[in-house]
């Protein structure tokens, strides 16, 4: 059953400055989500997500179907099929994931989540010659 579930939290801090800087976790199950080689090698820094970008958000994108369909197919097909549709992951999912701050304490969050069999619904849905993903309901 695919049960992994991918959670972003984005902390708005205040520098020294008076200014706010924010910083995004990404995890899966709890653990730190890997970017994705291709943006490694782009040396991107740091996933973003609330907005469509060449980027952070981008490297979101493929880095969550990199990491969702390497489950049930090997690594290479998984960054294959990763390159051929992470932009409109991104547009469609990524782009829509709540980037305002909530008051939370003395600091702002904001937060979502995405479980696996949800990536894989929107991905046979929106790309039906892959054929049909393993989808646990």
């Amino acid at each position: 059953m695919n049960l992994r579930k991918y959670t972003g939290i984005r902390e708005f801090m205040h520098t020294e400055f008076g200014d706010i800087s924010p910083r995004s976790h990404i995890k899966v199950d709890g653990k730190p989500l890997s970017m994705s080689l291709k943006f490694r090698q782009m040396k991107v820094s740091a996933f973003d997500y609330g907005y469509i970008g060449k980027a952070g958000p981008a490297a979101l994108a493929h880095s969550l179907l990199v990491h969702e369909f390497s489950q049930i197919m090997c690594l290479e097909h998984a960054e294959i099929i990763a390159d051929q549709t992470y932009k409109e992951f991104m547009q469609e999912v990524i782009a829509l994931l709540p980037n305002e701050p909530a008051k939370v304490g003395r600091e702002q969050q904001s937060k979502w989540e995405l479980k696996g069999n949800a990536i894989r619904a929107w991905f046979t849905a929106r790309f039906p010659e892959y054929g049909i993903l393993e989808i646990d309901l």
